[in-house]
């Protein structure tokens, strides 16, 4: 069942709300606080506090758990609204499902339906089931390039669509984790979601996944997989989501060139592509021309050779004046 509930950004009891508190075991002065806070003065609070309940799908069932709502709502001073909760079914005989709608007072919902951005449905979610949260996620990572990062480094990490003929410089792998180790200092998204599931390793080791268990309970064994072979501390509570994102992901050695990227004086920009030459990703003229991008490879500083990392830097006669002129 997926619940609707009736005006709850006003309705919530005070006490209901002191009871949760306590059973959530907040500090006793800070509920104190809480309370003070909301019961002295008038607040409006917006909640999107939808709920899906689950029962079997049989007459005793569903009067329990209706009258546990009941309960709650009497409580909480949240109530259902029936225009818009649905009772939805799986592997229930139609006249049974009858039932349970006239006992309910909802009506019947077709499955796939939109719970909190997501797509619920009984089976594996598909690509296309997944395009909302696809563009939830694009809109967000656009959302920080613009606010957070250099311009640059935006449109070297992202061109804006998901085209598959777009051109990455540099592999995910060497994008993620510390500049110290010669990457750019962002977090690999996969691996860190391991190593969070893995901090519960030592509440279902003994666990493996039996016939017919879900996709999603797979994963987990999967995961119980993978870090058995990581040194992780059984037993002691030491494990951090942290530690095990470094035993997973592979780090290397310091490089030398770190002090030039994290330098406060140097521009953002400035510091990316040093960051793009340490990789020797930088899109030199011998580099477009093997990609077939221009049919001419030749410096457009000295007109004379071959435009290479090594020469546009170091080789290359007008760069050997300007470091010159540095030294001196």
């Amino acid at each position: 069942m997926k619940v609707d509930l009736q005006k709850a950004y006003d309705s919530v009891e005070w006490s209901f709300l002191h009871e949760m508190l306590d059973a959530l075991d907040f500090p006793t002065h800070m509920v104190e606080l809480l309370m003070q806070c909301v019961s002295i003065t008038t607040y409006s609070i917006s909640l999107n506090d939808d709920l899906i309940i689950f029962c079997r799908g049989d007459r005793q069932s569903m009067v329990l758990l209706l009258r546990a709502f009941k309960t709650f709502s009497k409580e909480s001073g949240l109530n259902m609204n029936h225009s818009k909760s649905n009772i939805y079914r799986n592997g229930v005989e139609e006249s049974t499902m009858m039932m349970l709608e006239r006992i309910s007072g909802m009506r019947r919902g077709k499955i796939l339906f939109n719970y909190l951005g997501v797509n619920i449905t009984p089976k594996r979610l598909g690509v296309e089931d997944c395009h909302c949260l696809i563009e939830i996620i694009s809109a967000r990572i656009q959302g920080l390039g613009a606010r957070k990062l250099d311009r640059a480094v935006v449109k070297f990490l992202w061109h804006g669509n998901d085209s598959k003929g777009s051109l990455a410089l540099v592999a995910w792998d060497q994008v993620c984790q510390s500049a110290k180790k010669g990457r750019l200092g962002l977090k690999h998204l996969y691996w860190w979601n391991v190593a969070a599931v893995a901090k519960y390793h030592q509440d279902w080791f003994a666990y493996t996944p039996g016939f017919g268990a879900s996709w999603a309970w797979k994963k987990i064994c999967w995961v119980k997989g993978v870090i058995k072979l990581l040194p992780l501390n059984q037993g002691t509570g030491a494990y951090t989501i942290k530690q095990g994102y470094h035993w997973l992901v592979e780090e290397g050695t310091d490089k030398e060139w770190y002090p030039w990227i994290s330098n406060s004086l140097i521009i953002p920009r400035h510091k990316f592509y040093i960051w793009l030459i340490s990789q020797r990703r930088l899109l030199t003229m011998d580099r477009l021309m093997r990609m077939g991008i221009v049919q001419d490879n030749v410096c457009y500083l000295c007109d004379d050779a071959a435009e290479s990392l090594d020469h546009l830097f170091f080789q290359c006669p007008f760069s050997s004046r300007c470091l010159s002129l540095m030294q001196d």
